[in-house]
């Protein structure tokens, strides 16, 4: 009977489903990608990329800024592309957090994108599979409360029609006559061929 009681035990150890692990806190995420010690931020920033729906869509800039610390830039433009097209749905539903989307925006693509651009075909590449990948991953639980479900996916769908359309309308167009843009960036002190210091590169199924 012991040696049953054994087997059964070992059986649940081996088979029975593992538990999910604990949800982090959004604010303990957010707190150590801005100003928590390295091994803190990496651990929280890889954390997010795995649970994107784990904090606020406006507060995704922070895994971008997480990455771009870390020297993985080309990951740094995935996912600021990523936090672009969702915060924006954010902001058309909520006013009130268009400044600090703004300012995010401005902050982290002034790092950003001067640098991505430096190779028209991997800038055109990362923020299509940034656009694309955004499409399939969880959306953020806490919608603005005045909307209902319906109307939320409705903000959500306008916001990623404009995102595309936006994304064709601008790198598509440098892609049109790729030695102009090439030009104009040397004109302005700008490096144009591969990218400079990549860091990892994106993983096969963020796309």
């Amino acid at each position: 009977m012991r040696s049953m009681m054994m087997i059964g035990v070992l059986c649940l150890a081996l088979f029975a489903p593992m538990a999910p692990a604990a949800a982090k806190p959004e604010n303990a995420l957010i707190e150590a990608m801005l100003k928590g010690p390295i091994e803190a931020r990496d651990a929280a920033c890889n954390y997010v990329m795995a649970h994107p729906e784990a904090i606020n869509p406006i507060y995704l800039s922070t895994v971008a800024l997480s990455l771009w610390k870390r020297g993985d830039r080309a990951q740094a433009a995935f996912w600021f592309y990523v936090f672009q097209v969702r915060s924006r749905a954010w902001i058309n539903a909520d006013k009130s957090a268009a400044p600090l989307r703004a300012s995010l925006n401005q902050q982290i693509g002034a790092m950003i994108n001067p640098w991505v651009a430096s190779d028209l075909e991997a800038w055109y590449d990362i923020a299509g599979r940034a656009l694309s990948y955004e499409k399939k991953i969880p959306l953020y639980p806490k919608q603005p409360a005045d909307l209902t479900p319906e109307q939320w996916q409705a903000v959500v769908a306008k916001a990623r029609q404009d995102n595309d359309t936006q994304f064709e309308e601008v790198i598509g167009g440098f892609r049109k006559d790729p030695a102009a843009f090439a030009a104009k960036r040397r004109e302005n002190g700008l490096p144009v061929g591969p990218l400079q210091e990549p860091g990892a590169p994106l993983p096969s199924d963020w796309r």
